[in-house]
């Protein structure tokens, strides 16, 4: 077997054995086992309906469902954990500051949410050091006629809780789909599936992944304006900023390359680079231009946005796409540019980026020595302005958002810009490296003899040194204890 049908043996022992459980709650714990391992590898797999649908099933024979009533209440957001910094908390409070109503539900165990969550005054937080059942999470969002998931994509329980609910009751379940480029519970047990941007739309039509509608996300602007022409007396300071595995040169896929090229091409260039840890490759290019060229690990947000001003053009990340950074810096009338590689697909603003290293290179260069080249062009082009306003622009998400709380249908979008939705899965099949994740794996040793042995058999056939090496740690540590 080739490491893809591997790992496909891998994922259905996991899901036959929960399914093989005769208690609800260790079908529960190993189903999330099940997400939690498709959505840390990159199967090509995002949804299993039927499995959602056969929780649910058995969850309706076996159980005495709470009493559900009419919904006489507005909104509830369900979020599996809040953090204090993130996308998934920060859009919950967006989506609640628009609708200007609405409670919160956290899952799963949580002491207090102090420092987590900003939310309305009159916000309600649901919230246990226990967590909640299924019966729980029934009992509070049973009262609301809309229901806005923001979970986590292994939070099975929360998803049979909604399917519950979706044939039960006649509330309206909104998926957030933030997490759109990896598998997750929830697509099956929600009314409206919201993508949060062109990725996630285009990649919703590529693999049919059922209706959805598009949301997209709340940036603090309204809308983009023409760059104007600069002198730069042939300098150029250019700036790229994203977390540091997403600069991690993968396949030929090297940013650093890049980096290396505008400085040997364009004498008077400067580089700023916030995010990628300093390695031998990134030291490597620093030694050589120390003077032209900064590359920090990390910066405060205010430092950050200090260093926009002085900004004359900015790169976005490669093999990983910096994602909602671009749009975000377009904002500020910086022009913003890239190579068509790795991942990309998030925002419509890539039609500004080039086909290869050289033709960025040259672009740059024009910019550095005229003040104006093909980059401020693209940048300044009027049909690509007025889409990007559409699919970015606060007041747009806004009007959006209000349409599928009403209709269940946020707003007719159509993206030309291409889409590599395949790079996740492409890149690992190619490094053939099984994920599992420290919680997975003590998922697994905890539950040897109900389980455990056989799944991590099955890792061990997959990436022998790799897993043999953990399972005799494992019990090693277990035998010294």
């Amino acid at each position: 077997m080739n490491f893809e049908e591997k790992f496909d043996s891998f994922s259905k022992k996991i899901k036959n054995i929960g399914l093989s459980k005769d208690d609800f709650q260790e079908a529960l714990e190993w189903g999330e086992l099940y997400g939690r391992v498709l959505y840390t590898n990159y199967p090509d797999v995002y949804r299993d309906d039927e499995f959602e649908k056969t929780l649910i099933a058995r969850y309706l024979e076996s159980n005495k469902l709470p009493v559900l009533t009419l919904p006489d209440k507005g909104d509830l957001h369900i979020i599996s954990e809040p953090y204090s910094t993130g996308g998934h908390t920060r859009l919950l409070e967006k989506i609640l500051k628009v609708r200007g109503e609405g409670d919160v539900l956290v899952t799963r165990p949580l002491s207090s949410t102090e420092g987590l969550l900003k939310v309305l005054d009159a916000t309600e937080i649901h919230h246990s050091e226990i967590g909640y059942d299924i019966n729980g999470i029934l009992g509070i969002s049973n009262k609301y006629k809309t229901i806005f998931l923001h979970i986590h994509p292994d939070d099975l329980t929360t998803a049979v809780a909604m399917g519950v609910l979706k044939e039960k009751s006649n509330n309206r379940t909104v998926f957030i789909n933030h997490a759109d480029h990896i598998f997750s519970y929830g697509y099956y047990s929600s009314n409206v599936i919201a993508e949060m941007g062109p990725f996630g739309d285009k990649l919703r039509q590529a693999k049919n992944r059922g209706d959805a509608t598009y949301l997209g996300l709340p940036f603090d602007f309204e809308g983009f304006k023409l760059i104007e022409r600069r002198s730069l007396s042939g300098e150029i300071t250019i700036m790229s900023g994203a977390t540091s595995f997403k600069y991690k040169t993968v396949a030929g896929l090297s940013f650093v390359k890049l980096v290396s090229e505008i400085l040997g091409a364009i004498p008077r260039a400067k580089l700023i680079i916030i995010g990628p840890n300093l390695t031998f490759e990134w030291l490597k290019v620093v030694l050589r231009y120390p003077k032209r060229i900064k590359v920090v690990p990390k910066l405060p947000y205010d430092e950050y946005k200090q260093l926009l001003e002085r900004v004359d053009v900015y790169l976005d990340s490669f093999p990983l796409s910096g994602g909602t950074t671009v749009p975000e810096v377009r904002s500020k009338g910086i022009p913003v540019t890239g190579v068509m590689c790795g991942s990309y697909g998030y925002t419509p603003w890539d039609k500004t980026k080039y086909n290869s290293n050289a033709e960025l290179v040259s672009a740059l260069k024009e910019l550095g020595e005229e003040g104006v080249s093909d980059i401020i062009r693209r940048n300044n082009d009027e049909v690509l302005i007025e889409e990007c306003n559409k699919a970015h622009s606060f007041s747009k998400f806004e009007e959006r958002l209000l349409n599928i709380a009403s209709t269940g249908i946020g707003g007719e979008m159509k993206f030309d810009h291409e889409v590599n939705h395949s790079y996740f899965n492409l890149h690992w099949k190619m490094q053939k490296d099984l994920v599992l994740g420290k919680k997975s794996y003590m998922f697994l040793m905890k539950n040897w003899s109900a389980g455990g042995k056989d799944v991590m058999k099955l890792a061990i056939s997959i990436n022998p040194l790799k897993y043999g090496a953990k399972v005799i740690a494992g019990f090693l540590k277990l035998i010294t204890r």
